[in-house]
């Protein structure tokens, strides 16, 4: 998976707070949400206004993307309450998915 799907999954999925998203495509989401707040705030350094709603609209996919990043590290979603856990999802490894037993016939 390259940036962009990464970027691509987590817009296509910003209801989603269930699942897992690995490492890249926290980092790419996070990455593409600094780049548009950097790129709006110097585009237009006094419009406040179209500022907040497109951040307000992002800000829904980056909390689905760090709960199922938080769900990827074995931790519940809730800890992204945490001060400074963002910080920590970025280097944590993910924790290995348990294989689905398939019952005997």
């Amino acid at each position: 998976m390259n940036i962009l799907e990464a970027i691509n999954d987590g817009l296509r999925r910003f209801t989603d707070f269930k699942g897992r998203s690995n490492r890249k495509q926290y980092l790419s989401f996070l990455l593409f949400y600094i780049l548009v707040d950097l790129f709006i705030n110097l585009a237009n350094p006094n419009g406040t206004t179209i500022n907040n709603v497109i951040m307000g609209a992002l800000i829904v996919p980056l909390i689905a993307v760090e709960i199922r990043r938080s769900h990827d590290v074995g931790k519940s979603g809730w800890w992204i309450l945490v001060p400074f856990y963002s910080i920590y999802l970025m280097f944590i490894e993910s924790v290995p998915e348990a294989p689905i037993e398939k019952p005997e016939l």
